[in-house]
């Protein structure tokens, strides 16, 4: 991994929630929403996972902020047998278990490699905004332990931030990550999100002052952070064309 996992249980136990404010910021939400409505019309579309409880693993899972949403929403479209969300950081796990101590869903530390998971089949399997913490070749190897979990006809969702331009080859970026991707999948649909560094930078440096109310408000709803990306996407483009949010929908 690119990041330390003893500072990743360092900075969730010193956290709240988590480092990126999932429980109050705005563009994360705003994210968020857009990923659960890809997640719940693709599911939607096959057939084969409507018609029986499903099995669903959820890889890097953190705090669970977008877990529980997710499963929230994929209650109105289909069944639920297990939901396993599972993380390398055990400090992540327990703060989900503090959280949300009502949840059905099944938290778990895991190893990197996912070996834990040995000989269990899933029907769904959702992993958000982890893949540039590895290099390519974990990446490689991520998605073939991927490819071995899923069950004959599942579905596999991922997320990432990604590039079309960085000559860093274990930088994440678009074509090679499709390349990658085919070796296991079928690709159904790429669908892509612009958020803004400038409303992200801005949005972090007022966590210090978010406790004041009109702050605070501005801040958790997700109406004005959309509406800056929004903005902010329309003159970007053109002179940053080449960083998204990437949604893979695999098969």
């Amino acid at each position: 991994m690119r990041r330390s996992l003893d500072q990743i249980n360092s900075n969730y136990q010193k956290s709240k929630v988590d480092q990126w404010g999932s429980d109050w910021r705005g563009s994360l939400a705003f994210w968020h929403t857009f990923c659960i409505d890809i997640i719940t019309k693709e599911i939607g579309k096959q057939s084969n996972l409507l018609n029986k409880p499903l099995s669903i693993l959820e890889i890097g899972c953190g705090s669970g902020v977008l877990t529980e949403k997710v499963v929230s929403a994929l209650k109105r479209v289909c069944k639920i047998d297990h939901y396993l969300a599972v993380d390398v950081s055990l400090a992540a796990i327990n703060k989900a278990k503090e959280i949300f101590p009502n949840t059905t869903v099944d938290y778990q530390a895991v190893s990197e490699d996912l070996h834990d998971l040995n000989g269990q089949k899933f029907d769904l399997i959702l992993g958000f905004q982890f893949l540039f913490y590895l290099s390519r070749e974990e990446r490689q190897n991520l998605f073939e332990r991927i490819y071995n979990l899923k069950s004959e006809d599942g579905m596999v969702i991922l997320s990432s931030n990604i590039r079309f331009d960085s000559e860093d080859p274990d930088y994440i970026n678009a074509p090679s990550t499709d390349i990658d991707l085919k070796k296991y999948f079928t690709i159904l649909k790429e669908a892509d999100i612009f958020t803004a560094p400038y409303v992200e930078y801005w949005e972090g440096k007022m966590l210090k002052i978010k406790k004041l109310p009109f702050i605070s408000y501005i801040l958790s709803k997700e109406y004005f952070p959309k509406k800056a990306h929004q903005y902010y996407s329309k003159r970007a483009m053109p002179t940053i064309p080449n960083k998204r949010t990437r949604v893979y929908i695999l098969q």
